[in-house]
């Protein structure tokens, strides 16, 4: 009934096995809650591999397992030990911003430099091996389906540091981590849009890098703190919309959005609001184009008046024209007569 239950969730969702699993187990085992629990998941792969090694030096063994991100195409973690006569060397790398960062115990045997040597190159190796380019051919391995090809091409590259490798594993794996509402908006200050029914920006077309007002209605001591630094106490801010994802889906009037504006620094707040509300945006655009505006109608206008004064003018003058070709014919006249 079991495997029933997980080949039905596969086909109504779209997932293999595995995450079918994690999403049934996640649910309490209740089928109908595996949707909601789905909806609100973020499942991330991982490809995983894992081994033993022997050192080129007697005595010298280790474990090693590297742990790489599918989904962003990135090193996750690589975790090992180093063992030399029953003395374990225990090191982490950890990865942040594809710089490799070194957590090294010290040595319980100081005295043997020879094999404190070989235990750093290897440790060594690791950090320098597994880079971005190198994590990326690996991927483009696997997704090809060709496992054989990335144990060789890992087995020929740690030959360089190590006697040899006296097993490996490559495997899949999957993480599904629930994101409440209240979890992915808990490091988020509270803040508010200032509305602009006329002149304003609907939620909706608003994009990335997008510069609104937004006031700070954020009441922890921290969120005041922040209020009084930017000058967001009493008056609304101009930011910029760091991201905006659209988080309910219905009618066009139904659908909410949150929006997450930097505010400074590494300090974000985030506002939830329906699509068709009006936000106020930056202001130095909205004057430029009211000024662009007025001043093509000043121009229309200059021109108009330029117009009739020309108009005018060349009225007057043949006016004048006519009168005088009038008082010279009332004098040629008049000679005439005499």
């Amino acid at each position: 009934m079991g495997n029933e239950i997980i080949e039905m969730i596969c086909k109504k969702i779209g997932v293999n096995e595995r995450v079918a699993s994690k999403l049934f187990e996640l649910s309490n085992n209740d089928l109908d809650k595996v949707d909601e629990i789905y909806s609100k998941s973020e499942i991330s792969e991982f490809l995983l591999i894992r081994g033993k090694f022997l050192g080129k030096r007697k005595n010298i063994n280790g474990l090693f397992y590297i742990r790489i991100d599918i989904n962003q195409m990135e090193l996750d973690s690589i975790d090992f030990f180093v063992t030399y006569n029953k003395n374990i060397y225990s090191t982490d790398i950890n990865i942040e911003f594809h710089i490799f960062e070194k957590i090294l115990g010290h040595y319980k045997n100081q005295t043997d430099l020879e094999y404190e040597e070989e235990t750093k190159n290897i440790i060594d190796f690791f950090k320098q091996y597994f880079h971005p380019g190198t994590v990326l051919e690996l991927l483009k391995n696997f997704k090809s389906s060709r496992k054989d090809e990335v144990k060789n091409q890992i087995n020929s590259q740690m030959n360089l540091a190590i006697n040899e490798i006296a097993s490996i594993e490559i495997v899949t794996d999957y993480e599904v981590i629930i994101k409440s509402k209240q979890e992915e908006d808990e490091n988020y200050l509270e803040a508010s849009l200032e509305i602009d029914p006329f002149n304003g920006k609907k939620v909706a077309e608003l994009k990335k890098s997008d510069e609104i007002y937004i006031k700070l209605t954020d009441n922890s001591e921290y969120g005041r703190f922040i209020s009084k630094t930017i000058g967001a106490k009493d008056s609304p801010v101009l930011r910029q919309v760091e991201s905006i994802i659209e988080v309910s889906k219905g009618a066009l009037e139904t659908k909410e959005y949150k929006i997450v504006v930097n505010i400074v620094d590494d300090i974000y707040a985030k506002i939830y609001a329906s699509g068709e509300i009006k936000v106020k945006t930056d202001k130095i655009v909205l004057n430029k184009k009211l000024i662009e505006e007025e001043l093509k109608e000043y121009e229309k206008d200059e021109e108009e008046k330029l117009n009739y004064e020309k108009k005018s003018s060349d009225s007057l003058v043949l006016i004048v024209f006519m009168i005088i070709i009038i008082i010279l014919i009332m004098l040629g006249i008049i000679m005439l007569i005499r």
